[in-house]
């Protein structure tokens, strides 16, 4: 005797004699909130006035997209930009029209404890 849900299946042309694990959808139905932290070695022997660097989403996992929603940093901060290039930085880091400033704002100086850069509006990659 078939259930209702192999009928319902059925009737929806779905394959009922594949495996569950087969029939799992290709998109995510739900949104996993994970925050990263890389660490670098600092031997605060430095001063720097930007960094500069590419963020990408890779084929090794099935990801939809990948939101940043702030950016850690600690130092003798003070006025704080954030900027973001379309594609990559490589190219452009003489072209201001390149670019596009998403953060600016003051910070207290924090030697030890990172502070965040709270986005206003998240970058979402896909």
């Amino acid at each position: 005797e078939e259930s209702n849900s192999a009928i319902g299946d059925v009737a929806l042309g779905v394959d009922v004699f594949l495996p569950a694990v087969f029939r799992r959808p290709v998109i995510a139905n739900h949104i996993v909130h994970e925050r990263v932290t890389v660490e670098t070695t600092d031997h605060e022997d430095h001063t720097f006035c930007g960094i500069m660097f590419d963020v990408r989403c890779t084929d090794a996992l099935p990801v939809e997209w990948l939101e940043i929603s702030s950016i850690a940093v600690r130092g003798a901060l003070g006025p704080m930009t954030v900027w973001t290039a379309p594609d990559t930085y490589r190219g452009k880091a003489r072209s201001r029209s390149a670019w596009t400033r998403i953060y600016d704002r003051e910070h207290e100086a924090s030697q030890r404890r990172l502070v965040p850069l709270e986005l206003a509006e998240p970058i979402k990659l896909p």
